[in-house]
């Protein structure tokens, strides 16, 4: 192919499992997610529109799997894309692939969703070309590694137009090494899609993407992946050469890159802060950077995930400190940029210019006496006893008149339990 598949004929389907109610957790399985439906729906990699990617996180029947690879495959006429990320059970008397639902259990592979019936669905689709990536596990290891033998899946791979690369060969290991945002086999994927290949030319086939895959793992001494096509599918291009483009003068995209910063957050908040803002995922995955970041702006009331990076210390890594970057000042009209830093402000924080400054909080409570309006003359909501730490976006009953030193000096605050608690950790 000449060109990349048609993005307005084309299906991606991301499917990855976390959390699991009798196996280990695999946390970096939810950023998979994430990061390759934001740099597949980039223009400058694919271009795919953000309605033909669907993304199913943490699936818990078989018709939750299945029924979003059915409905794509039947709507796909150019490329059918298929990816799992999870663990991976094996049928113990034929040796069958299963692919885990949030309930399935090692002891009784039958829990989960069997791979044959996926590629049934796929190979009675409509696309000229059929792409299916398993990064999938059998057992969770003390490090993070999963283990699944997936050579049942790869010899699937019989038809025309089908490409089935698997992360581990028959009895090998694939890894989730603690500590990192991806799966190692994802991260790789990850870096040939958001970095491109130096040397090559502007389109990237699937035999390409596959061989620097297993070359960067073998270099790092992982598990090599494995792959089978049928006939000519490995030289069907999937994606544009970012590196390629690079060399030709690639112009600077502020709304991705702001997409990557929110990305960014997420997964700095989960790994720094110990906070996991699932419905900020969510968002993100359904509308995208800008329009998360202006619901969340316009609400009249901060957001549960702002007030808990807030009681963390970490208000560095709210949406509100993203905005106020200067190389974002062009996404966002001056009202906006104010309201952002308004209500950073009311919370004390003043943020850096710098991207991802990891910036303290610069407030510290001095003393805290009991609520008395005549210590706060000055100030409407304090006055009448409305929290005036939180501003207008506070009515929770006031419970203590509190002295806060900052960068504008000391001032009296009247504030809500939840106020109190934060403030207590500033001293």
């Amino acid at each position: 192919m000449s060109r990349v598949p048609d993005p307005a004929l084309s299906r991606v389907v991301l499917i990855g499992t976390a959390h699991y109610d009798f196996l280990p957790a695999l946390a970096s399985v939810e950023d998979n997610l994430l990061s390759l439906a934001d740099v597949l729906t980039a223009e400058e990699v694919w271009g795919l529109p953000a309605d033909h990617v669907t993304i199913v996180a943490d699936p818990v029947t078989s018709a939750d799997m299945l029924d979003p690879v059915v409905r794509a495959a039947d709507e796909a006429t150019d490329t059918m894309v298929f990816y799992y990320a999870g663990h991976g059970l094996t049928e113990p008397r034929r040796g069958e692939l299963h692919l885990a639902l949030v309930g399935s259990d090692s002891q009784r592979p039958y829990t989960a969703v069997s791979y044959a019936h996926v590629r049934d669905a796929l190979l009675g689709s409509r696309a000229a070309r059929r792409i299916v990536v398993l990064d999938c596990c059998h057992s969770g290891r003390a490090l993070g590694t999963m283990a699944d033998p997936v050579t049942a899946a790869i010899d699937e791979a019989g038809a025309e137009g089908t490409y089935v690369l698997a992360a581990t060969a028959e009895n090998q290991k694939a890894l989730a090494p603690v500590g990192e945002p991806h799966t190692a086999f994802t991260a790789e994927l990850l870096s040939i899609f958001q970095n491109g290949i130096q040397g090559h030319g502007p389109l990237l086939d699937l035999d390409t993407i596959y061989n620097h895959v297993r070359a960067a793992m073998r270099d790092k001494g992982r598990p090599l992946p494995q792959k089978r096509d049928r006939n000519t599918a490995g030289q069907l291009t999937l994606v544009r050469n970012r590196a390629h483009a690079s060399r030709a003068g690639d112009v600077r995209d502020p709304e991705r890159e702001f997409e990557a910063a929110m990305v960014e957050v997420y997964r700095r908040a989960k790994t720094e802060a110990r906070y996991t803002a699932t419905y900020f995922f969510e968002m993100l995955r359904q509308h995208g950077g800008l329009a998360t970041a202006r619901h969340l702006l316009n609400s009249s009331r901060v957001s549960d995930g702002f007030t808990a990076l807030w009681e963390r210390g970490r208000l560095d890594l709210t949406v509100e400190a993203v905005i106020l970057q200067s190389r974002f000042a062009s996404l966002f009209t001056e009202v906006e940029r104010e309201r952002a830093r308004a209500r950073l402000a009311e919370y004390g924080y003043v943020p850096s210019d710098l991207p991802m400054s990891g910036a303290t909080m610069r407030t510290r409570l001095v003393e805290v006496q009991g609520f008395d309006a005549r210590r706060h003359a000055g100030g409407a909501r304090a006055a009448q006893g409305k929290c005036s730490w939180h501003g207008v976006t506070c009515d929770e009953e006031v419970v203590a008149s509190v002295l806060v030193r900052d960068g504008g000096g000391d001032a009296w605050h009247a504030v809500c339990r939840r106020a109190l608690r934060a403030l207590g950790a500033t001293r």
